[in-house]
């Protein structure tokens, strides 16, 4: 026995080296060495191969430094999503990773250069924070930057095919910068209505019955009874004026506010200037010269004089900070019920928390704070109202958050609810919309034209909270009798369009003969009445226009033209009027055929001697508008190509680089776009790691050089 030891005392140290080493660090050594290797398990398929749970820790590993290192406010977040999602609030984490595959199976190459110039514009003390107090070390950031840079690059790649051909370029620059100048009469509907005539129950339902499925925006007639999207919204309404009067102000308030703020108060007085000298040589008897004006200047009032104005601003600057204490105080009580609510992960929404949608509570809560501040809160329901409805409505109209982003407007965010918002959509733009009862997190401020001395400003004048109650998505109404006014308007409408056209042919045909001006020369009393029938010269305007930015990559992103036709005054936007104004000026055009009837006028235009050259003059009838047109070619300004090179070229290439850009940007980004690049498949069932726990990873390898 002793001879067994002795022959193999070596490897018996071994092993009690090891049961001691195993006994030191615990039983969660043995779990990793003696357990299933987590980190080794296949989470997901992606270009051919198997991404691992490892793969995945590391990915959120990288994540965590980035959100770090690029870090964002909160606003900016709940609009954009982090720095890594590049304004997509929908990309994930595994979104991410497969575009740093995609971005090494391409080639792309980060330098050790650019990493540097990416960590040289930190703040001189992040990497020491983050050592120190997060515990990721440089090779941590080198390693998540590099990820970050060719994901960037790789994209970059992508986006330089955005560059436009030249006769894109030159296509874009004729729609928009190619001008005609028109002359028009226009013959509106609106003049031939009679409000006596008949109208019979039948012709009201067929009416009804046509266009009750459209709205009149997106109607090719104009006409449409599809009530648009409705909310119903509960508020409380702190009326800074309503509250100032009852603000005490003391006397030494008053003083001591002067006394610092004097400067500030001034008034305008005229001091007259030294009188001329003398003219010399003048004779003894000619006049004195006339004494020069009084030269304005501004000094400060006195404090008598300044008491008023001061009085007034500090009762309102107190008024302003009661009212927001007392609307905080409300919705303090009214968000009691939903701070422990989390958000639905499926909808992207929280779900309404038990007595929350009392519907008396709002009232209820108002009725207390005002009793307990003392001031008046008044509590106001819309009823379902239109976006259009409430940016005029008294309380509500204008209503804003403070600091907020446009998007931040009372009405727009009443209309992000779940009955106007999809899942997807909420989940992206987190933050910034509401469940139904659930109040805003912060109270929203209205402002109004107030006269401050002797000058008009725009302060504020509310402290408003809401919540919205019910929302109704857009539907037709049920019978005409809804509506019924509206429809009977229409068809009184649409019967006087069709009595216009005998007086817009008229005018026509002596247009023809003598130019849009001398037609209504011979149809003076078609200027009185209402409304008055006149010639009108709009000026300048292009075949087609850029949209707004707000509306630009919508339309991208649908696969719409993001070109437009201009607002013709006179006339509006309408596609069909640019482009039969541009169809004159090509040589071969000639009007249409149309039968005109014989009138006094008509004969009295051909005793007139014709004009020379030709009048180019068409006749345009617009039923959506309900009106007729009566339009002359008074002139073109076609884009010459000195202009093209020196002026437009350059900007018609970088709109249409920045358009196709963002597009291929959004769309290169898109989750589905990538997962489809990527051909990802999901295989695991276990949710994403959320860090290390239970996976056991070996060293993090050297920052990869894609």
């Amino acid at each position: 026995m002793m001879k067994w030891l002795r022959a193999h005392t070596k490897q018996i140290m071994v092993v009690v080296v090891l049961l001691a080493m195993l006994s030191f660090v615990g039983g969660s050594a043995l779990t990793q060495i003696l357990g299933p290797k987590m980190g080794k398990e296949v989470y997901a398929r992606a270009f051919g191969t198997d991404i691992t749970q490892a793969d995945m820790s590391y990915a959120r590993r990288d994540l965590e430094v980035l959100e770090s290192l690029f870090f964002m406010p909160q606003q900016f977040k709940s609009q954009y999503g982090e720095a890594w999602q590049f304004g997509r609030r929908d990309l994930r984490l595994d979104h991410w990773y497969l575009l740093a595959l995609e971005a090494e199976r391409s080639g792309v190459a980060v330098s050790d250069q650019e990493i540097d110039q990416q960590m040289q514009q930190f703040p001189p003390d992040t990497l020491d924070i983050l050592r120190t107090q997060r515990k990721i070390t440089p090779p941590d950031i080198r390693h998540a930057l590099a990820r970050q840079i060719a994901i960037q690059k790789n994209a970059n790649h992508i986006l330089s095919s955005a560059v436009p051909s030249e006769p894109q370029v030159r296509h874009y620059a004729l729609d928009t910068e190619d001008k005609i100048r028109v002359r028009f009469i226009a013959v509106p509907a609106e003049r031939f209505v009679d409000s006596e005539e008949p109208v019979s129950e039948d012709e009201l339902r067929a009416q009804f019955e046509a266009n009750k499925d459209f709205d009149p925006a997106d109607s090719e007639t104009g006409f449409g009874y599809r009530y648009p999207r409705r909310v119903d919204i509960q508020y409380l309404v702190a009326d800074l004026s309503e509250i100032a009067p009852q603000v005490p102000v003391s006397l030494d308030a008053v003083k001591s506010y002067w006394k610092n703020n004097r400067a500030r108060y001034t008034k305008t007085i005229y001091v007259d200037p030294p009188p001329p000298a003398p003219v010399e040589g003048a004779p003894p008897d000619a006049p004195p010269p006339e004494p020069p004006a009084p030269i304005p200047q501004q000094v400060e009032k006195s404090f008598s004089e300044a008491q008023p104005d001061i009085e007034r601003e500090l009762r309102q600057r107190n008024a302003v900070q009661i009212a927001e204490q007392a609307i905080k105080k409300a919705q303090g009580i009214l968000i009691k019920p939903w701070q422990d609510v989390r958000t639905d992960p499926e909808t992207g929404f929280k779900p309404i928390p038990p007595g929350a949608d009392n519907p008396d509570a709002m009232q209820e809560v108002g009725r207390r704070v005002s009793e307990e501040f003392g001031i008046p809160i008044r509590y106001g329901q819309t009823g379902l109202i239109t976006e259009e409805s409430l940016m005029t409505h008294l309380d509500l109209r204008g209503a804003h958050m403070p600091g907020g982003t446009a998007q931040t407007t009372l009405s727009q965010i009443v209309f992000r609810v779940p009955a106007f918002v999809s899942s997807d959509d909420a989940k992206q733009d987190a933050g910034l919309h509401l469940q139904l009862f659930q109040p805003v997190d912060s109270p929203f401020i209205g402002i109004g034209p107030q006269l401050m001395g002797d000058r008009m400003e725009y302060v504020q004048n509310r402290v408003i909270l809401f919540r919205v109650v019910a929302a109704q998505e857009s539907v037709p109404p049920a019978d005409y009798a809804e509506v019924r006014e509206k429809v009977e308007r229409d068809v009184r409408l649409a019967r006087a369009f069709a009595k216009a056209e005998p007086t817009a042919k008229e005018l026509y045909a002596i247009a023809a003969r003598l130019g849009v001006e001398k037609a209504m020369e011979l149809a003076q009393d078609l200027k009185s009445g209402t409304p008055a029938i006149v010639a009108t010269s709009p000026p300048a305007f292009a075949r087609r226009t850029r949209l707004p930015d707000t509306q630009l990559m919508e339309a991208a992103e649908k696969g719409k033209p993001t070109l437009t036709a201009p607002n013709v005054m006179g006339v509006g936007v309408s596609e069909e009027f640019v482009d039969r104004c541009f169809a004159m000026t090509e040589p071969s055009w000639e009007p249409p055929q149309i039968d005109v009837p014989e009138t006094e006028r008509i004969l009295a235009a051909t005793t007139q001697p014709a004009a020379e050259p030709a009048p180019v003059v068409q006749l345009v009838s617009l039923p959506k508008f309900r009106k007729h047109f009566v339009v002359e070619l008074a002139g073109s300004e076609p884009l010459d190509a000195e202009r093209y090179e020196n002026e437009v070229r350059q900007t018609a290439v970088f709109r249409l680089m920045g358009e196709r850009s963002a597009l291929l940007r959004s769309k290169w980004f898109d989750p589905a776009e990538i997962e489809k690049r990527a051909g990802y498949e999901k295989v695991a069932e276990r949710a994403l790691p959320d860090g290390y726990d239970g996976i056991q990873l070996p060293p993090r390898p050297a920052p990869p050089m894609f």
